[in-house]
């Protein structure tokens, strides 16, 4: 260190030249500490940064999970209300299309005695239209016509087609 506590004093070259290199060597040694000390600064922010994010991750891959937890929480319960209202409005389809066979599907018994019915109509109908050919319809109407309610309407008026023998 150079120092002339105040005074003035008179220097040769070399005591310059060696009071030069010192300050050079004082200043070097600061920049250098000082840049130690910015590397530092830097390696601890970016260590904290580093670390910063790898927590804004954690809670970022945290938030995530919880999300998908809850959204499959909810697809699960409107899976499960689905399948109740399916079910229900499923049993109650099969129901109406079990009713409605019910109603379309005579019993074999109802469907032997239609048919019998029908024949015997037949039967009945024939036997008038001959019986009124040879005797006459006795109302006063025309020769071998038989009475309006001779003919075989079948049930309802429907010309006996019930039986699946109509027209034969």
């Amino acid at each position: 260190m150079l120092s002339t506590s105040g005074h003035g004093t008179l220097l040769n070259c070399s005591e310059i030249t060696a009071a030069l290199q010192a300050l050079e060597t004082e200043r070097a040694a600061k920049a250098s500490e000082v840049s130690k000390a910015k590397k530092q600064r830097d390696k601890r922010t970016v260590e904290r940064a580093a670390e910063n994010d790898q927590e804004l991750r954690a809670v970022a891959v945290r938030n995530t999970v919880a999300a998908e937890k809850r959204t499959a929480g909810l697809f699960k319960a409107d899976r499960k209300k689905w399948a109740k209202s399916w079910a229900f409005v499923s049993e109650e389809f099969v129901e109406e299309v079990r009713a409605r066979n019910r109603r379309l599907r005579v019993s074999a018994r109802k469907q032997r005695r239609r048919r019998q019915t029908c024949h015997q109509k037949q039967r009945i109908a024939q036997r008038a239209v001959l019986y009124f050919q040879v005797c006459g319809n006795g109302e006063g109407g025309e020769w071998g016509t038989p009475p309006l309610d001779a003919a075989p309407t079948g049930w309802g008026g429907r010309g006996g087609g019930e039986c699946g023998c109509a027209d034969q």
